[in-house]
């Protein structure tokens, strides 16, 4: 299954530039391939091991440039309510039967709340930032 995942996500990732003619394209792609990437393997991976891979520095560089966080905050919320039923202890019994089993995935390798919540902090800093310096181009 980690191979298969590991071979899945290395030919999205050379799929990207060709699918995206733009700049625009390509930075759009590559950052939902990441969050794709990561929702992919997260209960496979170490997060040690995520981070050289996946979210490294230029990654959270490309991030921080994000001027509309709603697709992109989408994918990080739809990858913590995955994390969060597979991790809740009470899911209901037709859940459980459909995710993957916690107790082959120590919650170590799951997203911490801390860690989330920095990463929600990141987008949002990112985004007024942006923000800010729109409304100082534009002037009074």
């Amino acid at each position: 299954m980690l191979m298969r995942n590991l071979v899945e996500a290395q030919t999205e990732l050379i799929n990207v530039p060709g699918k995206s003619p733009s700049v625009t394209d390509r930075f759009t792609n590559y950052i939902a391939w990441v969050a794709n990437s990561v929702r992919l393997l997260r209960l496979q991976v170490k997060k040690a091991d995520l981070e050289p891979l996946l979210l490294t520095q230029r990654y959270w560089t490309l991030q921080a440039m994000v001027t509309s966080p709603t697709g992109m905050a989408g994918d990080f919320v739809d990858a913590e309510l995955a994390d969060r039923v597979t991790a809740h202890p009470h899911g209901s019994r037709r859940r459980r039967r459909r995710t993957i089993d916690p107790s082959q995935h120590p919650p170590s390798r799951l997203a911490e709340p801390e860690e989330m919540a920095a990463a929600v902090a990141v987008l949002a800093s990112a985004d007024r930032s942006h923000l800010d310096s729109k409304r100082e181009t534009k002037g009074p």
